[in-house]
């Protein structure tokens, strides 16, 4: 079976594809990890600073002989790393969506094959180790970790799963 992808992905898709080659390797021995998007972490570390940077210079206001300034000034730098991080993955989110050409997958009894520019990814389905289906996502997961994962978007969830005939392989993983 062939599937002929030719659309851009949304933001969010983008950012799951992040996620799970990031985490493609925790994702071999946990295929139910719930992934977030690569920019949440950058938010979460930057917004999580902020707030200490704000408690700590409260009580150096309130306790003036304390050291509460001085430490305040240390979680700025997890605070600039967020900010920095946050944006380098929306960046990377706009190359790959402006990146964007036809692609194709192909689902055969014995493999799975994405062509994609010049490059061809192919995965025998005895080296698969998971196929997981996330909310934006369908990740192919190879057993070694070293090799080469096929990612699709969820939208062609039922062309895929109606071609795939070892079901132990999949799994939901919808948030």
């Amino acid at each position: 079976m062939e599937i002929i992808i030719d659309e851009v992905g949304s933001t969010k898709f983008y950012d799951e594809v992040l996620s799970v080659v990031y985490n493609h390797k925790k994702l071999i021995k946990n295929p139910k990890k719930k992934l977030y998007g690569l920019s949440i972490n950058g938010a979460i570390l930057a917004i999580g600073s902020l707030i200490l940077v704000a408690v700590l210079k409260i009580l150096s206001i309130i306790v003036p002989n304390g050291y509460y300034g001085y430490i305040g000034m240390i979680f700025c730098f997890p605070m600039v790393w967020g900010v920095i991080y946050y944006f380098k993955v929306r960046n990377k989110i706009s190359e790959l969506k402006n990146e964007h050409t036809t692609s194709k997958l192909i689902i055969e009894k014995n493999f799975v094959e994405l062509i994609f520019k010049d490059k061809k990814e192919r995965l025998l389905f005895s080296e698969i180790q998971h196929i997981i289906v996330n909310q934006h996502t369908i990740s192919f997961i190879p057993k070694n970790g070293d090799e080469g994962i096929i990612i699709i978007s969820s939208n062609y969830k039922n062309q895929i799963l109606n071609a795939i005939d070892n079901d132990k392989l999949i799994i939901e993983n919808i948030k």
